[in-house]
Parts: structure tokens; C-alpha cells; sequence
């Protein structure tokens, strides 16, 4: 609520929009998202109310975070936002670090959360970085308005409310939260430097696939710098396994171990093989739910494309093509590549079109659905195909 109207102050209304989720968790959450539209309505913004609704997975707090981002991005994609603007502070940097301190992360973990990141291709700000979570209530009260407390934020089954609880212990102590955030902003200045070596490794020797794989050269990566090898490892297999986070330091750590042994692995909803002299890392089809397509709205998809059915469009959706699909072609490559790529069905008649591939049932518009390729995670990429020739086929 601070955020809004801080910035609506600063940049005024014009084209800024309200978002507010409903993550299902919890039955009041109606009247917050009914006090988000009465705000938005007082700044003279528009206001964009959701509801997820799929039930949680696996931990609540890393589902709900995953859910939400998505959701933001489609919404941001729908509305044509330029950016999402968060009200993370600078307590919240300060647990980020300590959270990450207990799961052993490394540099870029420490690094904590960055004032600008990309979730799923959409541009996430966080200007508040540096304010304290006590100064932005003052900012609401001196403005004589009321805010609304998730009860969540004091449940002691999490983690994070665990650790929000011994910061002031450790204020007392010395151990300030500015000083934990200052910390992360030097992990995050030597982190970027490092990403330099990084970018310029992944220019020349991987290789962005339209299909949403990626294809490292296998001579490269056995020579590389260790720590370069790693992350490139890491980035390549969040892109490809649709994930906003990298995979953590100790499954980084088995697939390099099993693809300099000269072993296939798999990780992070990936796989990772050998094809000729590449390492070819391909989407694990098994996890991704099938999604509608809205003539002429935007849905980000499996984290990796942003599909677009054109107006007027008949009733389609998008899931992973899956092995059945790619159960004739001989190469075991070739496979792997049509099982992780998105298959889009029409409502009767199973699938129409292969779109990343550039394979169309015959008689089917081209132009009747768009994917558009998620920003690649390091590097530009050369942006060279799979190896799989575009074809109509039947």
C-alpha cells in the first residue's frame, strides 16, 4: 500500500495498475483484494484482481511465491505493463540473506534480491530495497491511512518468519539489518563482475534453440573454468526447465560431475544428453499442465515462451508435445527435443501444430498462434535450431 501510493505521488496514475492475488490460502483474502480496488480507486488506478486456482504444492511459501510470479507475468503480458514494481524492503534483503546463509547458497544467493530481475521475461523493480518495513508505515500513518496485515507474516511454521524473528536479537548484538544488506549489495557488485566472464562464455559456446532446449559445446564446457562451467550449467537448466530460481549448488554440482564423467543426467525438470559435440539440455515433459489460449491474450507458458492465439482464433491450448509424440523419430536427440516442446490442440482433434519446431498440421494458419521465446538467461545465444528442419507435415 506504501508503494502505491508513493509512487502514484511520484509519477502519478497514468497508465499504473493496481495488482492484487488471491492465492486461495486463506478466506479473508477477499477483503484484501477488495481493500487493493478501493485504494486503486482513491489514486485513480486501474485495478487488476486475481485469483490462482490450483492447490499448493510442496512447500506453501515456494508455491505461492512461483504461482504469483506467474500470474503477475501474464497479467503484465495481458495489459501490455512495461514493468512490475514489488515493495520488497530492506528487512526483507536482510532475511533473503540470512535464509540463504542456511541453505549454504553461494555468491549470487548472497547477493540477496536485485533492485531490477526478470521473472519469467517480465521486468521486476524493487525501489524500496533500501527503506526499512517501519518507515513506510510511518509514510501510511503521516498520510492518515490504514493498512492490512497477512497473518501469514507471523506464522512460525515458516521460515522466513522465523528468521524476521531473531533480527532484532541480532540488531542488539550489532548485526544490523542494514549491515546484513550492505553485505548483499557487495556479494551482488562482485556477482555482476562475475556474470561478465559468464555472458561472454555463453555467447561463444552455447547455443539458444527455437524449441526452448539449449546446446552447450561439450569440448568447451570440459575445458571451461570451473565456477563459469557451473553456472552456465545452472542457467541453462533454469531456462530450460521453465524455473525462476537456479537449481541449488548441490544438483549443479551432481549434473556437472555427470556430464564431464560422460554420463546423461537429468535435474530442475530437465534432461541433459549428448548429441555429437554438444550437450543438449531439453525440457523433462512430465510436470506442466495443459493451459488454455484466449483469442488475443497473452499466457506465458512453461516459463520459457509467451503465446498469443490470434483474435478470432477457435478454442486451443498448449501442453507439452510429451514422448508419445516423439515415440517414431529415430534419434534419440530428436526425442528428446519434440518431448519438450509445446504441442498446441484444438478443442476436438488432438494436436494441430508444433510451433517452436515450425511443424503445422496441413491446412492450418501459421498465423493462428504466436511463441515468442523468453528472454535467454545470460547471453544473447546465437540462436541456431536443433537440428530439426521446419516442415508442414500431416
Amino acid at each position: 500500500m506504501a508503494l502505491a501510493v508513493l509512487f502514484v505521488e511520484a509519477f502519478g496514475p497514468e497508465g499504473a495498475a493496481l495488482i492484487s492475488i488471491d492465492h486461495g490460502l486463506r478466506p479473508e483474502a477477499c477483503e484484501d483484494l477488495a481493500a487493493v480496488e478501493a485504494l486503486a480507486a482513491r489514486l485513480s488506478c486501474r485495478f487488476v484482481g486475481h485469483r490462482l486456482t490450483r492447490a499448493p504444492t510442496g512447500s506453501v511459501q515456494a508455491w505461492a511465491r512461483s504461482a504469483r510470479y506467474s500470474a503477475l507475468s501474464e497479467i503484465a503480458a495481458r495489459h501490455r505493463l512495461a514493468a512490475i514494481v514489488t515493495a520488497h524492503t530492506l528487512d526483507d534483503q536482510a532475511e533473503t540473506l540470512l535464509l540463504r546463509l542456511g541453505r549454504k547458497s553461494g555468491v549470487r544467493g548472497l547477493a540477496g534480491m536485485r533492485p531490477r530481475a526478470y521473472h519469467h521475461g517480465t521486468l521486476i523493480t524493487r525501489p524500496l530495497l533500501g527503506v526499512r518495513r517501519e518507515a513506510l508505515r510511518e509514510a501510511l500513518r503521516a498520510r492518515g491511512m490504514v493498512w492490512r496485515d497477512d497473518p501469514s507474516n507471523d506464522d512460525l511454521r515458516f521460515s522466513r518468519t522465523k528468521v524476521r524473528a531473531v533480527l532484532p536479537a541480532l540488531e542488539s548484538a550489532g548485526v544490523s539489518a542494514e549491515a546484513i544488506a550492505g553485505s548483499a549489495a557487495l556479494l551482488a557488485a562482485a556477482d555482476d563482475t562475475f556474470c561478465r566472464d559468464i555472458a561472454a562464455w555463453w555467447e561463444e559456446w552455447v547455443r539458444m534453440c527455437p524449441s526452448g532446449s539449449v546446446r552447450i559445446d561439450r569440448g568447451a564446457f570440459g575445458e571451461a573454468r570451473h565456477d563459469v562451467r557451473r553456472q552456465a550449467l545452472a542457467a541453462a537448466v533454469k531456462y530450460c526447465g521453465g524455473r525462476q530460481y537456479e537449481p541449488r549448488a548441490r544438483l549443479s554440482s551432481q549434473m556437472e560431475h555427470d556430464l564431464l564423467s560422460g554420463t546423461p543426467t537429468q535435474g530442475g525438470r530437465t534432461r541433459a544428453l549428448f548429441d555429437g559435440n554438444d550437450i543438449l539440455i531439453v525440457r523433462e515433459p512430465r510436470t506442466t499442465p495443459a493451459m488454455a489460449l484466449p483469442p488475443g491474450a497473452p499466457v506465458v507458458f512453461d516459463g520459457r515462451f509467451v503465446a498469443t492465439a490470434a483474435h478470432g482464433a477457435p478454442a486451443l491450448s498448449v501442453r507439452l508435445a510429451g514422448s508419445e509424440c516423439a515415440a517414431r523419430v529415430p534419434r534419440v536427440a530428436h526425442k528428446a527435443v519434440i518431448a519438450g516442446a509445446p504441442a498446441v490442440c484444438a478443442a476436438q482433434g488432438g494436436i494441430i501444430a508444433f510451433p517452436t519446431l515450425g511443424v503445422w498440421r496441413r491446412g492450418v494458419d501459421k498465423n493462428l498462434v504466436e511463441f515468442v521465446k523468453m528472454p535467454d538467461p545470460i547471453g544473447r545465444g546465437a540462436g541456431r535450431a536443433d537440428g530439426l528442419a521446419p516442415r508442414d507435415t500431416s
